[in-house]
């Protein structure tokens, strides 16, 4: 892919960043969520719970996932109790650092196995992974927390996949509806979306379960705006840097 290409796709992710920012502050929809730091009770019961596990991992690198966790955590959840947000923060730290490159690739490739089996993993991580993974049915109904449960399997499938394949896969150019389809495999977005109805806010299922698909879609897109246009763009500069060029190259590099 050529250098010009790749810089298109970077300004367009720029643009449709700046779009998201201005029709949030059009709308007055910033000014109804002012930015806060986290309350000290979920960030200093995160750190603690982590430390608490002995990762065996750079404290740079977890500082890094527990930013990340914390601003999830809170962020998003603020209308939660802070026990959920707390377990939001844990488990989108694990996820952060499976996807950081941080672990074995033997102990990443058999996750999913080991969690179907019931066996423990190859690395403390995955273990505290799953851990909070099953502390999510206390907050939610047993459908939604199934739902939970089966994107965190889907998530690091996806992941796994592509660590090993995104090298020598090419896009086909009739193909690039599995971008998009890949992306929402691999973003876990069911358990950010699931997690804004928690039981104690809306015990009843039947309320929000059918605005689910479209929080999905807004979930998905909004996470990483960079990416909605290389979806579209993938498929226009197989054309114009011929089939021996590898989108995927650019499309995965974040």
């Amino acid at each position: 892919m050529s250098q010009t290409a790749t810089t298109d796709v970077e300004d367009i992710g720029t643009i449709l960043r700046q779009a998201i920012v201005s029709y949030l502050e059009q709308t007055g929809a910033a000014e109804r969520f002012p930015p806060h730091p986290p309350p000290a009770v979920v960030d200093g019961k995160v750190r603690e719970v982590i430390r608490s596990w002995n990762l065996d991992i750079p404290e740079h690198i977890c500082e890094k996932a527990i930013v990340v966790g914390v601003d999830v955590g809170f962020a998003a959840y603020r209308h939660t109790p802070y026990d959920l947000q707390i377990v939001i923060a844990l488990l989108t730290f694990c996820a952060t650092l499976f996807d950081d490159k941080s672990l074995d690739s033997k102990a990443m490739r058999e996750f999913v196995p080991r969690f179907c089996l019931g066996q423990p993993q190859l690395h403390p991580l995955l273990d505290r992974f799953i851990e909070c993974t099953m502390n999510l049915p206390k907050f939610f109904p047993l459908y939604t927390a199934n739902l939970i449960c089966s994107a965190v399997l889907l998530y690091a499938n996806e992941d796994v996949y592509w660590r090993e394949h995104a090298e020598k896969t090419t896009l086909h150019p009739s193909a690039w509806q599995y971008v998009e389809y890949s992306r929402l495999k691999s973003g876990m977005p069911e358990t950010f979306v699931v997690s804004i109805w928690p039981s104690s806010i809306c015990p009843t299922l039947d309320e929000y379960v059918q605005a689910i698909p479209d929080a999905l879609l807004f979930v998905d897109q909004a996470k990483k705006p960079s990416k909605i246009s290389q979806v579209t763009l993938t498929s226009m500069l197989l054309f114009t840097d011929g089939p021996s060029q590898n989108p995927w190259q650019t499309l995965w590099r974040s």
